[in-house]
């Protein structure tokens, strides 16, 4: 039973090594910090944009605490989006791990279905920390809301 296991064991590890080495040479790129257009919402819409990019963030639904919503980005001119992933947090709280990894589409949207938590303390103002990864770069930026209880 020992040699059997021995090359799963060894494929999972070879695996999980080559993923800290993505993770890794992505966390080496330069990054960009983008600020959302004023007015900015996450149900309404959010548009960040520079003279050469413009990214479009909307839920399907205002957000609720425990119910799935879902999430939608839309870019437009950049070349070789390779990853986009969402962190949610509370400034001054730690409430856990929340990362999500969009999944792009067939119209080159990107979406990911998400649930958060209920905050002990009742605050229900987050925060979702966008990365997109690009070859050379890693553009960042963060959307405030407040999620309804």
């Amino acid at each position: 039973m020992n040699r059997i296991l021995r090359p799963g064991l060894v494929l999972l590890s070879l695996l999980c090594v080559t993923a800290c080495e993505q993770e890794d040479a992505a966390f080496a790129l330069p990054q960009e910090r983008l600020q959302p257009a004023p007015g900015c919402e996450l149900a309404r819409g959010c548009v960040v944009h520079t003279d050469e990019v413009r990214i479009d963030v909307r839920s399907g639904s205002v957000p609720r605490a425990l119910q799935p919503f879902v999430l939608q980005l839309r870019q437009s001119g950049l070349k070789g989006v390779d990853d986009v992933t969402v962190a949610f947090l509370m400034r001054g709280m730690d409430m856990g791990e929340s990362r999500y990894r969009l999944l792009r589409d067939g119209t080159g949207q990107w979406h990911a279905d998400i649930t958060l938590p209920i905050c002990v303390s009742g605050r229900s103002d987050w925060v979702a920390a966008f990365e997109l990864v690009l070859p050379d770069r890693r553009l960042q930026f963060d959307v405030p809301f407040v999620l309804i209880k």
